[in-house]
């Protein structure tokens, strides 16, 4: 079950991990090495970053007093400490190219900000902003001026009447 889970991720990660680094040896190191690690979504993540910094990874380790032979990873010198600060900017690089594609992808049916709309509330009660999913009420001053609302005015919760958008001024004689 966690596989399925994890198919996902780490493919974006290591696409990720392709795209801010060396691309090409990444990629390479992707289809080439990452089904010869035991776990195949770590191989994946493991063999990409290996090859977008230019690292081998996949030396024998000591398990239980055993060696344990794994196999290698990535093209390069052997990793060392001296790695560590180019690991740490891969990973920061590609955290960074994630929040900005999440920035560029909006959800449809997103409003543009660009788009605005004065509206006088002299008079209002309450302004909510947002449409009908997404509701945030907020006390109004005696003359806010608000863009992309919907405004209240009048008498109890239940009786409230929702003013259309546009530049006309409205005050309590008006609902």
């Amino acid at each position: 079950m966690f596989a399925a889970l994890d198919w996902l991720p780490s493919r974006l990660t290591a696409a990720a991990f392709a795209i801010v680094g060396d691309f090409e040896n990444a990629v390479y190191c992707w289809r080439t090495q990452a089904a010869t690690w035991p776990d195949r979504a770590l191989g994946i993540v493991l063999s990409s970053g290996a090859g977008a910094i230019g690292v081998r990874l996949g030396q024998p380790i000591v398990v239980g007093g055993k060696p344990l032979d794994r196999p290698p990873l990535g093209l390069g010198d052997p990793a060392d400490v001296g790695h560590m600060d180019s690991l740490v900017g891969l990973v920061w690089r590609a955290l960074v190219m994630w929040l900005l594609v999440m920035l560029l992808v909006r959800p449809r049916g997103g409003r543009q900000l660009a788009l605005r709309e004065r509206l006088d509330l002299r008079g209002a009660d309450e302004v909510v902003l947002g449409d009908s999913a997404h509701r945030v009420c907020a006390e109004v001053d005696a003359a806010a001026v608000v863009a992309h609302a919907q405004v209240r005015v009048g008498g109890p919760r239940g009786a409230r009447s929702t003013l259309p958008r546009s530049r006309r001024q409205w005050s309590r004689s008006n609902s």
